[in-house]
C-alpha cells in the first residue's frame, strides 16, 4: 500500500486520497485489513518521491494533490501504531511542509505528541473507541492505547483546534 485514490463511499470517507502504512500492530480482532492482508507494507520511498514532486506529475493522485484535496491516513492501518509510527511521522512532517492537508483515522500511540507538535494547521481526526471497559478493550484491541489515553488525545486535539469525530463502538465478546 501507499498513497492512492480512495475508491470508497463518500459518506464513509469524503476524502479522495488515502495513505496506508504497514500492517497495523494494534492487533484489533475486528480489523478487516489485518484479517485480509496480514503482510501489508507501505512503499515509503515511492510515496516520499511522489509527495516531493507531485506538482510536476500528471497522475490522478498528483492532480488531486495539486487541487488541494486532503489525504486520509488511513482507512487500512493506523499511522500511530508501533508498526507505522517511525515511517508515518517523517512523512506527515514532509506533507505538512508541502502544504498538503491531512486527516487521520487513529487510536493513537506513543508518538501522538510528535504528531501534535508538527501539525501547525487544524486537521481532521477520526478516533474509535471499541468498548467502555478497558479490560475488555485489551482483549479486542491488545496493542492499541487505552480508553483514557484516547480521551486524553481527543482533549489535546480539540484544545489545539483540530476537528475530532469520535465513534463509540460497543463490541461484545462471546461467552
Amino acid at each position: 500500500m501507499s498513497l492512492m485514490p480512495f475508491w470508497g463511499e463518500f459518506l464513509f470517507n469524503p476524502i479522495p486520497l488515502e495513505l496506508s502504512f504497514n500492517t497495523c500492530s494494534h492487533g484489533c480482532k475486528y480489523c478487516f485489513n489485518d484479517l485480509n492482508n496480514s503482510k501489508v507494507e507501505c512503499k515509503i520511498k515511492a510515496t516520499t518521491n511522489l509527495i516531493m514532486d507531485y506538482k510536476d506529475r500528471s497522475t490522478y493522485v498528483a492532480m488531486l494533490l495539486q487541487k488541494g484535496y486532503p489525504v486520509v491516513m488511513s482507512n487500512r492501518s493506523d499511522p500511530l501504531a508501533k508498526s507505522n509510527q517511525d515511517q508515518s511521522i517523517p512523512l506527515i512532517q514532509l506533507m505538512q511542509e508541502m502544504g498538503i492537508r491531512m486527516a487521520f483515522q487513529t487510536k493513537g500511540g506513543e508518538k501522538f505528541g510528535d504528531l501534535l507538535s508538527i501539525l501547525d494547521k487544524p486537521s481532521w481526526f477520526y478516533i474509535s473507541i471499541s468498548h467502555d471497559q478497558d479490560k475488555t478493550r485489551r482483549l479486542i484491541e491488545p496493542g492499541a492505547p487505552s480508553i483514557n489515553d484516547r480521551f486524553g488525545m481527543i482533549h489535546a486535539l480539540r484544545k489545539k483546534g483540530h476537528r475530532v469525530a469520535v465513534e463509540l463502538i460497543r463490541l461484545f465478546l462471546n461467552g
